[in-house]
């Protein structure tokens, strides 16, 4: 298994990424751009073949710029203090229109049952959860604002 730093299994990360490369055009010429909160992300989506934007912060107002200023996913892990639904909201808002959003977790914490929900809830459709490595990667597609 391709373990990449965290015990992620990179090649899971690319497969569940890999989906995005043609929808809409994006990715053929160039790679996806994905968003991440967490600098320790940087190595697997590189190794996934993304360009990688690692931020401190959501950037704010992030749709004033347009579709074509939004980033093509958002994979971070949640975090455990905040409200997990208000999260996946926010996490939305800064991918484009059939973009992904990815969270990594540790089994159990929370519960998939919750994951799934409360991506449903946050308006994310196509809700995939996958192991990869030691972590369970829940994405969902973002299909209206």
């Amino acid at each position: 298994m391709a373990q990449l730093g965290l015990g992620l299994d990179g090649r899971v990360l690319a497969q569940l990424l890999d989906g995005l490369r043609f929808n809409g055009g994006q990715g053929q010429l160039w790679p996806l751009r994905v968003l991440t909160l967490e600098a320790r992300l940087r190595r697997p989506l590189k190794a996934a073949g993304c360009a990688v934007v690692v931020a401190d912060a959501l950037p704010q107002d992030a749709r004033a710029g347009g579709e074509r200023d939004l980033a093509d996913a958002l994979c971070t892990f949640p975090d455990e203090e905040a409200d997990l639904l208000g999260q996946l909201r926010d996490f939305a808002g800064c991918v484009r229109l059939g973009g992904s959003v990815l969270l990594c977790t540790r089994p159990g914490h929370p519960p998939a049952t919750k994951l799934s929900a409360a991506f449903l809830h946050a308006g994310l459709q196509e809700v995939t959860q996958v192991m990869a490595g030691r972590y369970l990667i829940t994405a969902g597609t973002v299909k209206y604002r």
